[in-house]
């Protein structure tokens, strides 16, 4: 299909990105354009396969270069999921534009996370930094590299400006492209987090329907222990706690009793 043939940006949105002042239009009006070829299937997402895997690539990298200006790594880490094609696509991506050191040591942030699964699960589904991944993670990823990202904003705009597949075109066709790419399938669903399906396990366990998740604690005291447990909010009104014990996990009401066990999915 066509969208995966080029780069493709609206000189509209090219335009009015440079009269702001924008030294990283083409950056911006890429980022707007891959999110909207990706939205554009009523009902879902299309797989991002689909699209130029540079355009993807640069898409991602200026996401993981926003939530890390705005939280740092772990402000990627924790609000982007740490999904691993967008990863993936950072990883590639950082080295395509030529930002090698950054590469390097983004591949050894991921190796770290990684190599230990506990640890990688208390990160990620309980956002729970250990001491341990706290000191390397710190270690690996400086402030110094944290700010010499505008220069790796730098390099994704000169990548995107050089780019032999790079198609600036009106918004016209852009709508026409994009009308195309609504026929596509929706992607697979991606995997539910830990804490999610344990909810959603609780509800159906106990015929409740969800209002919210509210809190991750890793360390709810239950039954003498140190237990992980995620509390919701049903629509009855009280909120609950699912206490993950191993391969069961119980439910308690808001008042301390337990309602039930089920098995951890």
């Amino acid at each position: 299909m066509r969208i995966g043939e080029r780069i493709w940006l609206a000189a509209e949105t090219v335009a009015k990105e440079r009269e702001s002042g924008n030294d990283w239009a083409l950056n911006s009006a890429n980022t707007l354009a891959v999110r909207e070829f990706l939205s554009c299937r009523d009902g879902g997402v299309i797989d991002s396969a689909a699209l130029h895997p540079d355009a993807v690539g640069a898409c991602e990298l200026d996401a993981f270069i926003g939530l890390s200006m705005r939280g740092g790594l772990l402000g990627h880490i924790w609000n982007s999921g740490w999904d691993p094609d967008a990863v993936a696509a950072v990883e590639r991506t950082l080295g395509r534009v030529g930002a090698v050191e950054h590469q390097a040591v983004f591949r050894e942030v991921v190796a770290r996370i990684d190599a230990d699964p506990e640890e990688r699960d208390l990160l990620l589904e309980w956002e729970v930094l250990p001491g341990a991944l706290d000191r390397d993670l710190r270690g690996l990823w400086s402030s110094e590299l944290e700010g010499d990202l505008f220069d790796v904003l730098d390099l994704i705009e000169a990548f995107l400006a050089g780019h032999p597949d790079l198609a600036i075109v009106p918004e016209a066709e852009l709508a026409e492209l994009r009308a195309e790419a609504g026929a596509l399938p929706t992607r697979p669903h991606r995997v539910t987090r830990r804490y999610v399906a344990v909810v959603q396990a609780a509800c159906a366990a106990a015929g409740l329907e969800l209002s919210g998740i509210q809190e991750r604690d890793p360390q709810f005291p239950f039954e003498g222990e140190p237990r992980r447990s995620v509390s919701f909010l049903a629509e009855d009104g009280r909120r609950y706690r699912a206490v993950v014990l191993g391969d069961r996990t119980a439910l308690v009401d808001d008042e301390g009793m337990e309602v039930l066990r089920f098995a951890t999915p």
